[in-house]
């Protein structure tokens, strides 16, 4: 029996073997071939001349002819990796000898990977280009992947748009997104430079398949414009004054393009640029424009921002056009605020320190004001009440208040009656008799009661309110 190497096998081949047999005599010779396989479930054939059979076959050779014999072999699909499987042929010449051939298979570890073909990145200048790439795991055990973008030219930058598999089983398949941006003004066509992507495949056994795809780069016509400004800022300008600043407008496409800017204003702020369109650009080139921002007296302080649009005039029915936004910030200076009545008297033209001058005016008025409420107070004092002494508690508050003071005797605690019994009638008339040692009055005044001044009161107080106490004692 001889026996062939040993041959690797997949989940699902057909495994195709030729055989070629050669009648070197000078006469016709009779053959009978048969197959067979060691495992049932690896079903196996034999074909000659267009007929077929799973056993065997009888043909004849003509002399110095040849036939080609082929044999072909079902991989299960359930296989597992390292299943052996021995094909076995067996042919004979007539009733002369049988030879035998075999040959070993093997469901082993194989890595192998199917892949699309090396691709084109069209990209526009300012814009992102894009390929994709397919892989599918041909082998029969699961991959671990690891992707790579190999080196790329100065300003080049690349990189994966999709999510990248780290792993890949059997019969599996993966379409990744490859990224790529261009630096500004390349030349229209196609560029000498290519980019690489490096697929490395490693299976559970350590063995390793790795695929290169390398993918051409052709740039097409682009306008693309970028504003640059020298600051990205203006901070605390004064109302009624103005800041400015430079920007540079760039073409760095491949083709000549006229530019259009436009402000997106604020609030309570005066915005310009000049020029306000340019009529041509040359790929490359670059123009200067000045924004000029005028806060005014209504503006809030702090940070704001505006936005500066910059348009190609170019319809981009040939060329691919890339315009740019730029946000800018400006503030007012806080020490140009005003609010309430002190920014009414800025509107109104007058100065700042008005509003301290309204403030002492209206305080010197206030005080005048109480100075004649006091004199108007003390005008109000009745003729009688003039023989009290200045300063005195009895001349605060109004009429009605001072006599009721006056009237107050230090009784108190004691509980007073609208009615009057007969006992306090008799106390009265014994109170008020006459009495030798009771002391002179001024005339005009009430005569003094029998027990002289009542307690708590003076001459003084006698003499204004004397009569009021006879109308409540007696």
């Amino acid at each position: 029996m001889a026996l062939a190497d040993d041959r690797a096998v997949l989940n699902g081949d057909i495994v195709v073997t030729e055989l070629l047999l050669s009648n070197e005599g000078n006469i016709e010779m009779n053959f009978e071939m048969s197959v067979s396989s060691a495992l049932n479930t690896w079903a196996a054939q034999i074909s000659y001349d267009g007929e077929d059979s799973t056993d065997s076959l009888t043909f004849w050779v003509d002399a110095g002819a040849s036939a080609l014999v082929i044999v072909e072999m079902i991989v299960p699909m359930n296989a597992e990796m390292g299943t052996r499987n021995t094909l076995t042929i067996r042919t004979t010449l007539g009733d002369g000898p049988t030879m035998t051939n075999g040959t070993r298979f093997i469901v082993q570890e194989v890595a192998a990977l199917e892949t699309s073909d090396d691709g084109l990145i069209r990209i526009a200048l300012g814009q992102t280009g894009t390929n994709d790439v397919w892989v599918r795991n041909a082998g029969n055990v699961p991959l671990i992947l690891d992707w790579t973008v190999g080196s790329l030219p100065e300003g080049w930058v690349g990189g994966f748009q999709s999510i990248i598999p780290a792993e890949l089983d059997m019969n599996r398949e993966a379409l990744v997104t490859i990224g790529l941006e261009l630096p500004g003004n390349l030349p229209i066509g196609l560029l000498d430079e290519r980019v690489s992507i490096i697929l490395e495949a490693t299976t559970p056994g350590g063995d390793i398949v790795v695929h290169t795809f390398e993918l051409a780069v052709e740039v097409v016509p682009s306008i693309w414009i970028e504003l640059a400004p020298d600051s990205s800022s203006l901070s605390n300008i004064e109302a009624g004054s103005e800041g400015r600043l430079t920007i540079t407008v760039q073409n760095l496409g491949n083709v000549n393009t006229g530019v259009t800017l436009e402000i997106q204003g604020l609030e309570d702020w005066l915005i310009s640029i000049e020029p306000s369109s340019i009529d041509s650009i040359v790929a490359g080139g670059s123009v200067d424009v000045i924004v000029t921002v005028n806060p005014d007296d209504e503006a809030q302080p702090g940070l704001m921002s505006f936005t500066v649009l910059a348009n190609s005039t170019d319809e981009g029915v040939i060329n691919v056009v890339t315009d740019d936004v730029l946000v800018l910030e400006v503030s007012r200076a806080r020490d140009t605020s005003c609010s309430g009545i002190g920014c009414l008297l800025v509107k109104l033209g007058l100065p700042k320190w008005t509003l301290a001058v309204i403030f002492l005016f209206a305080l010197a008025g206030l005080g005048v004001a109480m100075s004649r409420m006091r004199g108007s107070t003390a005008s109000s004092i009745r003729p009688e009440e003039e023989l009290i002494p200045t300063g005195s508690a009895l001349h605060s508050g109004s009429q009605i208040e001072r006599r009721t003071a006056a009237m107050d005797t230090g009784s108190s605690g004691e509980v007073l009656s609208t009615s009057v019994s007969d006992d306090e009638i008799s106390d009265v008339l014994v109170a008020t008799a006459p009495s030798l040692s009771l002391p002179p009055v001024p005339p005009g005044a009430m005569p003094l009661p029998p027990g002289g001044l009542p307690d708590g009161w003076t001459m003084d107080q006698w003499v204004a309110y004397g009569h009021l106490w006879y109308e409540q004692n007696v």
